[in-house]
């Protein structure tokens, strides 16, 4: 129906604005390409190695301390990985909004780069990006010539075999269950088991949970077409986060975090909102 609107030039005036930063510099607010990895300056992170850092757009320009404290983690745990300074949009935002043309051409431009950077496996932080990496391009490429992780996945792998150790974090906490990465693509166990293997943690579940977990409001381009109604939704969270008493909300997706952390702020909520991977490299 989105694509019908598009083709009809019905689409709403925030997702024309969306899809022409899509087209002209390959992310949703129209930033610089060679500002996606400018938080990498000094790290010493190549372009090529077997393990590659996928890092969205969310994370690379507007939550910064994602990337840091996942490669952070990733150093930490010795494993060589890379960067792309010519990493696209995944093209979650083209395929939501109904650009269908414009989210397969940026598939193709980052399975090309992706090869030549000699990825063997690809991790994301972003479950949009996992979502749509792992389900969408092989319908649109073909097999994949690499393996597509969510972070969660691979910290539980390090955890158990001893080459993150984390150290104790004494926090009551809640976990929100992001869309794309819980009902979308079945994730809840994971995040889960890395939380609950950091010493002190007290995890408290938060009702509705899991598969009946309530949409933070962002997701679908709803925080690009109408972030009034993205900030309520979240806003009607935060009673059910202070219901468990929790000092920290930890999620695993930047755009939940954004969301949530702002609706938190407005609310005077009382509590910290952090992802996964901040909570892992603070331990």
């Amino acid at each position: 129906m989105r694509a019908d609107c598009v083709d009809l030039g019905l689409d709403p005036e925030p997702i024309k604005k969306l899809a022409s930063a899509l087209e002209e510099t390959h992310n949703p607010y129209g930033e610089a390409q060679d500002a996606r990895i400018k938080w990498a300056e000094g790290l010493n992170i190549p372009e090529k190695a077997k393990i590659v850092f996928f890092t969205g757009c969310e994370p690379a320009y507007r939550a910064q301390e994602i990337v840091l404290a996942t490669a952070k983690i990733l150093k930490s745990a010795g494993i060589e990985f890379a960067v792309l300074g010519d990493e696209w949009c995944c093209g979650n935002p083209a395929f939501d909004a109904g650009y269908l043309d414009l989210g397969e051409r940026l598939v193709r431009h980052n399975v090309e780069v992706l090869k030549k950077a000699g990825a063997e496996k690809v991790v994301t932080t972003c479950p949009a990006c996992y979502k749509t990496l792992k389900n969408d391009y092989p319908k649109i490429v073909g097999k994949l010539p690499f393996e597509v992780v969510h972070i969660s996945e691979l910290l539980e792998d390090l955890i158990r075999e001893g080459k993150i150790k984390p150290g104790a974090v004494r926090e009551k906490i809640t976990y929100h269950d992001p869309c794309q990465l819980g009902r979308v693509m079945g994730m809840y166990r994971e995040p889960r088991a890395v939380l609950n293997a950091i010493p002190g943690l007290n995890l408290v579940e938060m009702y509705p949970t899991r598969q009946a977990s309530w949409c933070c409001g962002a997701g679908g381009e709803v925080i690009a077409s109408n972030p009034g109604l993205a900030v309520n939704i979240a806003m009607e969270k935060v009673p059910l986060v202070q219901e468990t008493g929790a000092d920290l909300l930890v999620t695993c997706c930047p755009a939940c975090k954004r969301n949530l952390e702002l609706a938190a702020k407005r609310k005077k909520a009382g509590y910290k909102v952090k992802d996964l991977v901040e909570v892992v490299a603070q331990s």
